[in-house]
Parts: C-alpha cells; structure tokens; sequence
C-alpha cells in the first residue's frame, strides 16, 4: 500500500505517517517517487505503540544503606542472572563495596591475558578520600610507581594479610604525587586476595585499613576470598557477554544485507559461508532460524549443550528448551515476530540429554527485509554461571547441568 493508504490504515492524516517514515519509525520502502509500506510494517509500528503504552516506568528508590556481608554475596549472585554484565560495571560496584564491608580504601586491578594492566578501580567510605584516590587513578592510571602489594597477590595466586605495613616499603611503591595525602589516609593493614577467571590469576582485589589496632581478622579474609571468587565469575560473564554481542551483532548486519532484496530468497551455501565466518568456531551456543523458528544453522556448541539427539537442523528451537520455560520462550520470540521488539535477552532453562535444566541466557535479535517482513531468527546463548558457598569446589565447571525435575 502507498503511504497514504497505509496512514488511512493507522487512522492518522498523512503528514504524520510521513513524519513517522521520517523518523523510522514506520518502516516504507521508496518505490519511484512514492513510498510503499507493507503488511508486516504496519504490525511493526502497531506492536512498538502497543508495548510504548504499556511499559510501566520503575520506581525510583534512594541511596542503598551500608549492607551486611551476606547481603553482598547475593547482590553478587543475583548479578550473575542479569542479562548484561560489564567489566566495569562489576568492579565498580565489587570495590564500593568492599569499602563498605572493611572500612577503608579499597582497590580492584584486573589484567589481561599477558600481565598487562587491564581495569583499576578504587573506592573508600568517605566520601572525600574515594573522590581524591578515584581522581588520582584517573590522572595518572595508577596509584603506584611499581608492582606493589596487589600484584604480588595477582602473580602468586595466594592471599596477602599484613597486619601492619611496613611505612618505608609502602612509601617506596607509592607514587609520588601521593605521599603528601598519605598522612591523612595512612594504610596500617592491607588484606589483597587473587581473582581467577576460569581457574587463571587475571587480578586481585586489595582492602586496606588506616587503624592499626583493627587489623583484618580471620572472617574478613575468608569473606574476601568469597567476594573475589564472585568477581572472577563476574568478570568470565562479562567476557561472555562481550562475544555473545559481537556475534549477533554481525550476524545480524550480514543477514540484513542478504535479505536487502525483499522476496528474494538467500542461498543456503551463503548463509552456511556466513554462519561458519562468524559463530562455527564461537564457544557459545549460536543458532540461526527462520521466522517459524526452525533452526537453520548452528555450530557445535550448540549440539553440544543442545540435548538434541541427531541432527538439530530441521527442528524447532523450543525442542531445546526446559518444558518449564517453553511458554516464556515463545513470548520472547513473539515479541520478534510481531515487529514490537528487533532485540531482545531473555533467561531460560535449557533442557539437558538427561532431563536436567542449565540457565542459560539468550540473546537474540530479528533480520527484516526492506520491507520489515521477517525473514530470519539469531540466538546466541551463554550458561549461567551457578554461585556456591564460596569455595570453589562448588563453582560448577562452564557448562555443568543443574539438576532440575522434569516437568
């Protein structure tokens, strides 16, 4: 239909239809000198008003108090759940709150994959003292002028407790722009714990204390240890997160450029050429459907924690997943194929050869043709990664099932 055909449709006068073309969105492809909207953008625009008008806004809340120990190693845990998970966003939050629970200055130094300096964060209770350490570290990149302490925890893969610091030691590693601040903010007590990410010493995390007389005890160690194994999964999420993006993301944009030709089928050689460019060699779960949500293509990964015995191509994406989140499955991609949503993240139970569940996140994303028909379905998945009791015999290896019972 014409646009204003299309704005007869949507009860508007056409100068509003073509503002929402303008915009993008309502979605026509310019036919000559007109534009033409089809069927599936009027859907589109109808399910984006919709979902517009029914989102509910969410309640402002104040400033968090101080919390208990406890509370901190499940505000970790529920952050393993969260459908995006950052580098920084982790640390930020894992040094303001260790500066809570221990009560001085407390710094996160995440490295890479060859010792380099990765991520610095630091914080402190007062308010003053974060702002000038925080400044410092943002100036200059660092508060040392070698190593220091945290990264003798880092390289030696064991906790570091010093009741009390030797002054002249700790003078000799600082940097010089901040000796004039050390006698406000003295480091009596330093307690530094190494964080592994996949079993790999990848930084440390560092609590220090002014008062001599209250030097960290037994419980602070053991409850450090714990906040760092947290971080470590943490920082192996956000890695996750990362690869899972990027991939669908250039899915995504290589199927769009394929289907830019509406009605005009793409070669099943093509889209295996692009699919083993991007996902084969991926270590996540990657799989391409079309709009009825049949699989197309998907690499190993995917057969691997898929459950699915034979060969998967042909079969719905559902058959994959835990029959107790079959329902939410669907409402997630029906948020797809309505037009309402072009991304979306959702967390399922994926169903295991032996009937157990893995949570697992799924990010997906829709590939519309010019006219905004749907024309393919992407998931790129990552496991959960399932929280214990701190020690790490109870932190389940990438990919170990959770036993759940059968529906």
């Amino acid at each position: 239909m014409n646009l204003k055909e299309a704005a007869s449709v949507l009860g508007v006068h056409y100068q509003t239809a073509y503002k929402w073309v303008r915009t993008g969105e309502l979605v026509a492809v310019r036919v000559g000198g007109r534009y033409e909207v089809s069927d599936a953008a009027i859907d589109r625009f109808r399910a984006r008003r919709r979902a517009f008008h029914a989102a509910e806004l969410p309640e402002e809340t104040g400033t968090r108090p101080v919390t208990e120990s406890e509370d901190v190693l499940e505000e970790f845990e529920s952050m393993l759940g969260e459908p995006f998970v950052g580098l920084r966003s982790v640390t930020r939050f894992a040094v303001r709150r260790a500066a809570e629970i221990f009560g001085g200055a407390c710094a996160i130094a995440i490295f890479d994959e060859d010792g380099n300096p990765k991520c610095l964060e630091v914080d402190h209770p007062n308010p003053g003292y974060a702002t000038l350490i925080g400044s410092l570290v943002e100036t200059f990149g660092t508060v040392t002028q070698t190593p220091g302490f945290a990264f003798s925890a880092f390289d030696e893969q064991k906790v570091l407790r010093i009741s009390h610091v030797p002054q002249d030691l700790l003078r000799s590693q600082l940097r010089q722009e901040l000796q004039q601040h050390l006698s406000l903010y003295p480091i009596r007590c330093l307690l530094s714990v190494p964080i592994l990410v996949e079993g790999e010493p990848r930084g440390a995390l560092t609590c220090t204390r002014s008062d001599a007389d209250r030097p960290h005890s037994d419980e602070d160690e053991a409850l450090c240890v714990q906040m760092a194994e947290r971080v470590g999964r943490l920082i192996a999420t956000a890695e996750d997160v990362e690869i899972a993006v990027n991939v669908r993301h250039r899915l995504t944009r290589g199927l769009s450029r394929m289907v830019e030709v509406p009605h005009q089928p793409v070669s099943e050689t093509d889209l295996a050429t692009l699919f083993d460019r991007v996902a084969a060699r991926v270590d996540l779960p990657v799989a391409v459907m079309d709009e009825n949500r049949v699989l197309l293509a998907v690499n190993s990964e995917f057969e691997r924690f898929s459950g699915v015995v034979g060969n998967p191509i042909g079969q719905l994406f559902e058959t994959v997943v835990h029959p107790v989140d079959r329902a939410a499955d669907r409402a997630s991609f029906d948020r797809l194929v309505t037009g309402e949503l072009d991304f979306t993240d959702v967390t399922l139970l994926r169903q295991q050869s032996d009937g157990s569940g893995a949570m697992y996140t799924s990010h997906r994303a829709a590939v519309r043709a010019p006219d905004a028909s749907l024309r393919y379905l992407v998931s790129v998945a990552r496991l959960y990664r399932v929280p214990g009791d701190g020690s790490l015999a109870d932190w389940p290896a990438f990919g170990e099932a959770i036993p759940f019972p059968s529906a």
